[in-house]
């Protein structure tokens, strides 16, 4: 782990606490190893999010090229972020998940303007079907209050939640033709994630949904 990345984790820790009033559920459905987290992505504030969350293990992104500025390049390589001009193709991420490193795929493949969900991309399964990599089915709320897509700059006080469902397991998908074990495995991330987000909404009570 280069220091950059252990240091800004450290900020990242401190900072979610004492100006959001952090709260992380289901940090045990973590495996060791190779995993590809899902998220719902409704804020800027998600991937920094997410560093957090996976602390003490390193996790990985794509970002587009254009946001390699002189300026902010050592902070986004810092960060783990990975430059490509095609957010859809996974080259690289496909490296790290053979290197046994953990991964973040925003499903929906961007940001949604409104805080809901919006319809997912095939791409994530399509990944993990390739690399027989564990999807953790993730939500985060809070996030869109913070720091909306519309706005220039976060605004603090928001709660921010983030609850990481049990692992889905791609071997049951596997015996069907790749076009449909992805399109199949997309439906069965969409209803992880809006039953976890069910869970959240409802106050985080009881056990984690499977």
């Amino acid at each position: 782990m280069n220091p950059l990345y252990r240091f800004s984790t450290f900020i990242l820790r401190l900072g979610f606490r004492f100006f959001y009033h952090f709260r992380l559920f289901g940090k045990e459905n973590l495996p060791t190893g190779k995993s590809i987290l899902a998220p719902n992505h409704t804020s800027l504030m998600d991937p920094p999010l997410m560093m957090r969350t996976a602390w003490p293990e390193e996790v990985h992104f794509l970002a587009h090229t254009h946001l390699f500025t002189f300026f902010s390049k050592t902070l986004l390589k810092a960060f783990n972020a990975h430059p490509t001009k095609d957010l859809h193709s996974f080259r690289v991420l496909q490296q790290l998940l053979c290197q046994d490193k953990k991964v973040v795929i925003f499903p929906e493949g961007g940001i949604s303007r409104t805080g809901e969900l919006i319809p997912f991309h095939t791409g994530l399964a399509r990944l993990a079907l390739r690399t027989r990599s564990p999807i953790i089915p993730t939500y985060i709320s809070g996030t869109f209050q913070a720091w909306p897509r519309t706005h220039s700059f976060p605004s603090f006080g928001h709660p921010i939640v983030c609850v990481f469902g049990k692992p889905i397991a791609i071997e049951p998908f596997l015996e069907s033709n790749a076009k449909e074990a992805s399109q199949e495995l997309t439906t069965v991330v969409r209803h992880k994630i809006e039953a976890l987000k069910q869970w959240s909404d409802n106050g985080c009570i009881g056990n984690i949904p499977s």
